[in-house]
């Protein structure tokens, strides 16, 4: 394996560090070769560079570039606030033939497997160098690590979830049942008969077994990486999870139950602490005087002037993640409905990744000339967002998602409702989380199923179904009710304050 300058540079660094200091405590935070885990994975090394450790984040070169490009104001941070916290960029000619340089999650196999690969050869050649971690933090998906630090080395192990926990119960849930023998995981890919079956699953509402993530069905070619997850997770002392219990408590309840049916069923005589640490991002209200973390100041700047052109919680924010794209129907179906409900909008139209929608890559030129005249000073389009800081502002009122669990957290601490329109894998899930158990939004179109169209007239009355109904208003109070428990539990004694205390002392070898 080949470094790069940067893992060089890095490596001298921490070697110095080590060297030069009286630190004990040296933190792996692994990341998967996936931005959006990268993300809460630095949110978490942050948090604990801020209680004096060493850290080490550890990602690919392509996401560890792009966290440096588009988070750069946070970055500079760092060594402003005099944080031990280092970067540590990984690649290898096999990773990035693997990723097509992006790490795109159609290839998850091959990509994990060739991040295991580097992640070996660089345990190994720390090791060498003698600044290896004392303590490592791994995304959950990364299963092979506790086999590779049993290999190499002799250090403690946490995973650290950025899904809701739920879903990671339901797949304990399904394991639990075969180790006792039972036949309850449905097959992959689903009979039609079973498509509309109910199904009910440990802290989660009743829903369709076609809402279930495919990596949770039987003969699923992720499915092994489930089942090897829940071991992982009954190995672990603790598991670090980036949610708040007061969202989850139902959830993190039951996963907590059924690591302890494993623990029994598997001898083991520990149980895993489930450790909820979130949000780990900041829950400050919306200033003009806050400058963006990004350092995108001239996108930013369009972005919040016409939010303060705005009235107070009118402005439905529309925005699906960097995966989705949509094509060129359904853009004119969306900005039709959102014209028709009447409220201001802003709408993020990324141009969409070539394997998802080879059509709709200038998203911007389907949206006719006279369209834009007609909502001129009511909507606007962006490329791209600061999603925190317009969902922290005053005249944001709804966030119409795609229900990555990023986006439904964000969501949730800030108190805003949500406007449901899941598109894939978990996310059909966490849209029942969010309309039947929280009851802090509504879908864009009930019933939908992954791929299925979405008319103007579903966006329409969703809209206005939020703003302008009796339900709608239960449904803003329970959101602005979520935003003051999360405040609740990053406080002085909040149970997220508290599990940090914990996390802090199981590293420093305290507990």
């Amino acid at each position: 394996m080949e470094q790069s300058p940067e893992s060089n540079v890095t490596l001298n660094h921490l070697e110095s560090s080590l060297k030069n200091s009286e630190v004990s405590t040296h933190v792996w935070v692994v990341a998967v070769p996936f931005f959006s885990h990268l993300i809460p994975a630095s949110e978490l090394a942050e948090t604990l560079a801020k209680h004096g450790l060493t850290i080490t984040l550890l990602g690919t070169k392509h996401d560890i570039q792009r966290l440096v490009s588009t988070r750069a104001g946070t970055v500079s941070n760092w060594k402003h606030q005099g944080l031990d916290l280092l970067l540590r960029p990984l690649e290898s000619a096999e990773l990035a033939a693997a990723t097509g340089g992006n790490g795109k999650s159609g290839k998850f196999l091959p990509t994990m497997n060739a991040y295991m690969a580097i992640l070996e050869e660089t345990l190994k050649e720390d090791a060498k160098r003698k600044c290896s971690p004392t303590f490592v933090i791994a995304d959950s998906l990364l299963t092979g690590i506790a086999g590779l630090l049993a290999a190499h080395l002799d250090v403690p192990l946490c995973p650290f979830l950025s899904i809701s926990p739920s879903v990671i119960a339901a797949g304990v849930y399904f394991n639990h049942l075969e180790l006792m023998g039972i036949p309850g995981r449905p097959s992959f890919p689903l009979a039609k008969e079973a498509q509309g079956a109910l199904i009910s699953l440990p802290g989660l509402p009743l829903m369709r077994v076609l809402d279930l993530p495919p990596s949770l069905l039987k003969n699923n070619p992720l499915n092994a990486v489930v089942d090897e997850n829940a071991k992982f997770l009954n190995r672990s002392q603790h598991i670090i999870m980036h949610s708040f219990h007061e969202l989850e408590s139902r959830g993190c309840s039951e996963l907590g139950k059924l690591l302890t049916a494993n623990a029994a069923a598997t001898k083991n005589e520990k149980v895993p602490h489930v450790c909820t640490v979130g949000p780990l991002f900041s829950l400050d209200s919306y200033s003009p005087e806050i400058k963006d973390p990004n350092n995108e100041e001239e996108r930013v700047k369009a972005c919040i002037e016409f939010l303060d052109s705005q009235p107070q919680s009118s402005v439905v924010y529309v925005g699906f993640g960097v995966e989705i794209g949509l094509s060129r129907e359904q853009i004119l179906e969306l900005i039709d409905g959102l014209e028709r409900s009447k409220q201001p909008f802003l709408c993020v139209l990324h141009p969409s990744e070539k394997d998802h929608n080879p059509g709709a890559e200038d998203p911007f030129s389907v949206i006719p000339a006279d369209y834009k005249q007609r909502i001129r000073g009511r909507g606007l389009f962006v490329e791209w967002s600061p999603q925190r800081t317009i969902l922290s502002h005053p005249s944001t009122g709804a966030f119409m998602s795609h229900c990555g669990y990023g986006s439904v957290l964000e969501a949730a601490s800030f108190g805003i409702p949500m406007l449901a329109w899941p598109w894939q894998y978990e996310q059909f899930v966490h849209c029942r989380f969010v309309v039947d158990e929280l009851g802090t939004g509504f879908e864009v179109r009930p019933g939908r199923v992954a791929g299925e169209f979405v008319e103007k007239k579903d966006v329409e009355k969703a809209i206005k179904t939020l703003f302008h109904s009796k339900e709608g208003l239960m449904v803003r109070e329970r959101a602005l009710e979520m935003k003051e428990r999360a405040k609740r539990s990053i406080g002085k004694d909040g149970s997220s304050t508290k599990n940090m205390q914990i996390l802090i002392a199981a590293i420093k070898g305290q507990s």
